[in-house]
This record gives structure tokens, sequence and C-alpha cells, in this order.
């Protein structure tokens, strides 16, 4: 039992860097991401939950006008690779109808979304 558990072990620890988790507790996420008048969030891959996106007023103006470029109009979602980490629910406006946010440390890729992003 003990060496199947070591085992074990030893696999999850060699895929831990394939999912792109870095040493400072931040992962690599796929997902989409919308943003409009008083919306601005991520819905990662695989999950249920959109996440209200955390992210500094510089890095969120250029996120903006890029996501401006590849949509029709507000709200439309895009496909993004984002290297962050999932976090609480934030105190402001309109982010407390979400029950988490996405704090995001670097956008990886920005695109207009299609089959099999996810």
């Amino acid at each position: 039992m003990r060496i199947v558990l070591s085992t074990q072990l030893v696999l999850i620890l060699s895929v831990l860097p394939l999912m792109g988790l870095a040493g400072d507790g931040t992962s690599v996420y796929r997902g989409h991401l919308v943003i409009g008048p008083e919306v601005e969030v991520f819905k990662p891959c695989g999950a249920n939950t959109d996440y209200w996106l955390d992210v500094d007023l510089v890095s969120r103006n250029a996120l903006a006008e890029r996501y401006m470029k590849l949509v029709k109009g507000a709200y439309d979602g895009v496909f993004v690779v984002f290297r962050g980490s999932l976090g609480p629910q934030l105190d402001c406006g309109f982010c407390e109808h979400y029950p988490g946010s996405f704090k995001v440390t670097e956008t990886l890729e920005l695109r207009s979304s299609g089959a099999g992003d996810c």
C-alpha cells in the first residue's frame, strides 16, 4: 500500500508543472472573458461559475482595449488564457453578485471565441 501511494504521489508531482503551477501560487487558466457596462467576468473552462475580474487599472484598460477590437458589442465573449488565481468575493458594487474573483497576473492569449476553445 505504501508503494502504491508513493507512486501516485510521484505521478501527481510530475504532472503539476504541466498544469502551469508557478512558484507564486498562480496557475494558467483558459476560459471566456466578458466585458461590458457593469460586467467584467471570467469563466474558466469546465467551470459553472463566472468570477469577477480582479486586475490592476493599467492592465484592465489594455485588456479592455484588446477585447473591444475582437467583439461586435458589449457582453460578447472572447477566449482568453490567463495566469492568475481564484480569489474571494470582492466588496465592490457589481462584483458582489459573483461568489468569487479571479486575480489576473498575466494575459497570455486573447482571441475571438471558437469551436473547441475548452
